[in-house]
């Protein structure tokens, strides 16, 4: 039955051949395992190295904390308020000389948005 129809004889060659070249070892060529290990190590301190570099340029000084919901709609000042406005017309948090909100190289261009302005939703 099978010897009649050749497509099913072919199609049952063909799966008998892909199973064999399955089961049969695959040689490495010869290299291939310090190839891979000193392109996993290469690539290992790159990341270090990268990481390092990014550290590095962190400045030392402790974060200030980032402005919570007032930042933006600001309540208005009372008269009293401590120390100059902040970038949200909000005194700038105490113990950060060098708060500007956006952290180290960024400032704010445009006008500073205040109490003045009125509602900013």
């Amino acid at each position: 039955q099978r010897l009649r129809n050749p497509k099913v004889e072919k199609a049952e060659i063909l799966q008998k051949t892909v199973q064999f070249l399955r089961a049969q070892p695959r040689p490495e060529p010869p290299g291939t395992e310090e190839l891979f290990l000193r392109r996993y190590r290469s690539g290992y301190r790159e990341c270090l190295a990268r990481a390092a570099r990014f550290l590095q340029a962190i400045p030392a000084q402790p974060p200030c904390p980032a402005p919570g919901p007032a930042a933006v709609c600001p309540p208005p000042l009372a008269t009293d308020t401590p120390g100059p406005p902040g970038r949200h017309g909000l005194p700038a948090p105490p113990g950060c000389p060098g708060y500007h909100g956006y952290g180290p190289g960024y400032h704010s261009f445009g006008p500073t948005p205040g109490p003045s302005l009125g509602p900013t939703h």
